[in-house]
């Protein structure tokens, strides 16, 4: 289109303008003037009107010639469809990149996920969980902290939501929430002072109060705890909420000594966990659930004495977990309740005096915590059970007069207990196990 335009122009631009300047001469030029034609002479007599009507067309040719060269090029509609079509394709390329960045921070936090359940399998899903809600946010900022645990690490993307709490309410209390969720792996006191915020934001949070007791009983006193786990009592929302509550009652209540309520407690847990997981058998959080109930109510009878149906609850969590642990070899969640299970059958095993089966049991235990905590140096709880173990080898081996191994043993335990404590002095727990190291 563009070169037929020229074209026209050159054609009939200097066309025009010479048949315009020749008979405009040959006009000027006329003696006498041209008057109008009185018969067909004129037509052959020069000048002539004749010429005039040539030299007004030639002159009509030009500007339209000028005209045409000149006006705005029409939009067609091809030119319409072809300009919609590249504006497509550069949104779907927009698009598709967007798209690969975004599946790369999902793979990303998939790998971090894998490596804190490594070392803390518990906190390991509520943690992928808090990364991908922000990856998978329409808001850019939430993305952008998505990346930064990516980048840098998650307890600098903790930071940054910590610091966007200072606004807001509900949205303000799920960042602390998130922020918590990121902390508990490597910063359990940080966790504990946002959980605090969020209840303060957001009191209606049931599993905000029962993440906060537990850390209250840790690092404050039972009392607080028992505040917490009371302010949860009134946003149950389902019968498997109100088995974690009883069980967080009942843990309160033996550590107390108050052993008949305790079990009251634990067995209203076991109730509920044996009607859920007999509704749900393919799945292994229920089954999960179950295995605590039993291994709550075991811990009940040694600490009552009843060293014979301690055994058979431990048993039967230990059943659960070996099935669980089999199912799921790389689950470490799943590993350390095995190793759990072993321990607590080992302190049946010595307050019955089968030191052979007690040590048996305490070094599968051990066997499974070394590998943990090999896995993750860095992670406090793999580090504690380790503790735990070595511990109770060497309450094994005082029982049974190897003395010199039982201070190895010993000394192995207290070594990590004072690593434990002075890493984080204001954990009464941490303090509690080296005090009885």
């Amino acid at each position: 289109a563009p070169i037929k335009l020229i074209r026209s122009f050159v054609v009939s631009l200097p066309m025009a303008g010479i048949g315009g300047v020749a008979t405009a001469a040959q006009l000027a030029t006329a003696n006498p003037p041209l008057g109008f034609p009185e018969s067909l002479g004129w037509l052959w007599t020069a000048p002539n009107p004749w010429l005039l009507i040539t030299a007004a067309f030639s002159a009509l040719g030009a500007v339209s010639a000028i005209y045409t060269f000149l006006q705005p090029k029409p939009y067609t509609a091809k030119q319409g469809k072809d300009d919609r079509a590249h504006q497509n394709d550069s949104f779907a390329a927009a698009e598709n990149q967007q798209k690969l960045r975004h599946d790369e921070l999902l793979r990303e936090i998939a790998s971090l996920r894998t490596v804190v359940g490594q070392s803390n399998p518990q906190a390991a899903g509520p943690f992928a969980e808090a990364l991908t809600e922000l990856a998978e946010s329409d808001d850019a900022a939430d993305i952008a902290i998505a990346q930064t645990a990516v980048d840098q690490s998650p307890e600098v993307a903790a930071d940054a939501l910590m610091a966007e709490g200072a606004t807001g309410k509900l949205r303000n209390a799920e960042r602390y929430r998130q922020a918590a969720r990121l902390y508990a792996p490597s910063a359990p006191s940080k966790a504990k002072a946002a959980y605090e915020e969020a209840v303060g934001l957001d009191p209606s949070d049931f599993w905000s109060w029962i993440e906060l007791g537990r850390l209250r009983a840790q690092y404050d006193s039972l009392a607080a705890a028992r505040n917490c786990f009371n302010a949860g009592l009134q946003h149950i929302a389902d019968e498997r909420d109100r088995m974690v509550l009883l069980n967080e009652f009942g843990n309160l209540l033996i550590t107390e000594g108050q052993l008949g309520e305790a079990r009251k407690e634990f067995e209203a847990a076991l109730a509920i966990a044996d009607t859920l997981a007999r509704a749900e058998l393919a799945n292994a959080e229920r089954q999960h659930d179950l295995s605590v109930s039993y291994e709550n109510l075991g811990a009940v009878e040694v600490a009552a004495g009843n060293l014979a149906i301690a055994r058979t609850r431990f048993e039967n969590s230990l059943a659960i977990r070996e099935r669980l642990a089999a199912a799921e070899p790389g689950n470490a969640q799943w590993q350390r309740d095995l190793s759990v299970s072993y321990n607590m059958l080992g302190k049946v095993e010595v307050a019955a005096g089968n030191l052979a089966m007690a040590r048996t049991r305490f070094g599968d235990g051990l066997a499974i915590a070394e590998r943990l905590a090999a896995a993750e140096p860095g992670n406090a709880e793999w580090q504690r059970d380790l503790s735990v173990s070595y511990e109770k080898l060497g309450e094994v081996e005082v029982a049974a007069g190897n003395l010199a191994m039982a201070r190895t043993r010993f000394e192995d335990g207290l070594a990590i207990a004072e690593r434990l404590a002075a890493a984080e002095p204001g954990n009464a727990q941490w303090q509690r196990d080296l005090s009885v190291s």
